[in-house]
């Protein structure tokens, strides 16, 4: 058979106007080195079956609530285990300055009446009221406790530990109280939750 020449009449095309839009979405099928190892051809709009998804994110939703209660439950843990920790730590404390009645109702006024709180009105006050206790407090400890030079200033750095002592008893209400362990009609309840609403106030 003899081989085959040009043909004749035929003229070649020059580049189709489509050679751009071939060029920018490459052909899969052509002979490149990747076409003959297969094609992997990925498509972004494949997604999954539609019956999984809601499974999977069923199971991702209890997970997350397990993860919540489990959570909630060791941080309330954590926060009664450094509560007792730091109650102890402060009455031996206190023990060993021989601490009465009458320095646990000055301390007592010394933290309800404090400058650090947010929002005060009455700055005045306050102030008055904590050079007072702080002068009968000093009264007393000269008076009655001649021989302890130190008590008052011993006492008075305890005021950080009660501080401490009442955050930490703070945050293990609110935790009773989301688990629902505590009753909403409680008092304390109520003045704790007026108390964080009025700080958090702008």
């Amino acid at each position: 058979m003899p081989p085959h020449g040009s043909l004749q009449g035929y003229q070649p095309h020059g580049h189709f106007p489509s050679q751009a839009i071939k060029s920018k979405y490459s052909d899969p099928y052509t002979s490149s080195p990747e076409s003959m190892m297969g094609y992997s051809y990925t498509d972004g709009y494949q997604t999954s079956s539609p019956a999984s998804i809601p499974h999977l994110a069923l199971e991702f939703q209890s997970v997350n609530k397990r993860n919540l209660k489990f959570s909630r439950a060791s941080q309330t843990r954590v926060t009664l285990t450094s509560l007792v920790r730091l109650s102890q730590e402060l009455v031996l404390r206190l023990s060993a300055l021989h601490f009465g009645h009458r320095e646990f109702v000055c301390l007592k006024f010394l933290v309800l009446f404090s400058l650090d709180v947010k929002n005060l009105e009455n700055f005045q006050l306050v102030e008055s009221v904590q050079d007072q206790v702080h002068a009968a407090l000093l009264d007393y400890t000269v008076c009655n406790y001649p021989q302890q030079t130190e008590k008052f200033r011993q006492l008075h750095l305890r005021l950080p530990e009660v501080w401490a002592v009442s955050m930490q008893a703070e945050e293990y209400l609110c935790y009773k109280h989301l688990n629902g362990e505590v009753p909403y009609n409680n008092l304390l309840i109520e003045m704790l939750l007026a108390f964080k609403s009025l700080s958090h106030h702008p």
